[in-house]
């Protein structure tokens, strides 16, 4: 447990990339809303075996007109160790999928963390750009990447930030039955940062760089026309 904490805290406070919550491929109508759950983070060795971390997000989205909705997020893992991580932000998608061409879709949002220390109190502003394809009205695919703006010249843990820019880019699908969607997706956290010399030599990276990592994820659509 003590492992686990450790490479919890480094990935957290180092790299402060870890939240998880499924990302809103599939646009929602006006008034739409939906729920979902993912789990799943960085691949890190505990035991003798690799896995996801299992960091655990809630998120929650409302749609708006001219293909807008908003967002926000908890961070269910953070609050276990006592650190507050939560998000809100908007997706834009300012074009539609038409056969091979891709939609896109642009979001900006910030992070908020802390463990109600006022010195640990962050505000991270991200903003992502994703492509998506609608091959089919059950399957959307999609890549991206995800940009973080880190402006304080400390970490959390109190050392110098040596970083100002973290950027993960991903690639998922989105499977749809009915108000049910099913996320996969697969990322790599900051592959700009050494992560053996940022403390965690378990995770599986890109060499020394970059952190591999799994999500999965499920929500539930309401107010879908029939």
């Amino acid at each position: 447990m003590s492992r686990y904490l450790i490479i919890l805290s480094v990935i957290l406070s180092l790299l402060a990339i870890s939240c998880s919550t499924i990302r809103q491929i599939r646009p929602l109508d006006p008034g739409q809303s939906a729920v979902n759950v993912s789990v799943g983070g960085p691949i890190t060795k505990v035991g003798s075996i690799f896995i996801p971390l299992p960091i655990l997000s809630l998120g929650y989205n409302y749609g708006l007109p001219y293909n807008l909705d908003i967002e926000a997020g908890f961070g269910v893992t953070q609050a276990v160790y006592k650190v507050t991580h939560v998000d809100a932000g908007i997706n834009w998608r300012p074009l539609m999928p038409s056969g091979w061409i891709p939609g896109a879709i642009v979001t900006p949002k910030v992070q908020l963390m802390t463990n109600f220390n006022p010195a640990s109190l962050r505000l991270y502003p991200e903003l992502a750009l994703t492509g998506w394809w609608q091959p089919s009205k059950h399957f959307l695919p999609y890549l991206g990447i995800e940009n973080w703006f880190i402006f304080a010249s400390e970490r959390p843990d109190g050392n110098p930030q040596p970083h100002h820019w973290l950027f993960s880019p991903y690639v998922g699908i989105t499977a749809c039955n009915g108000p049910w969607q099913f996320q996969l997706e697969a990322r790599s956290y900051a592959p700009n940062l050494n992560h053996v010399e940022a403390g965690s030599p378990e995770n599986i990276g890109i060499g020394d760089y970059a952190v591999l990592g799994v999500i999965l994820g499920v929500g539930y659509q309401f107010g879908m026309k029939k």
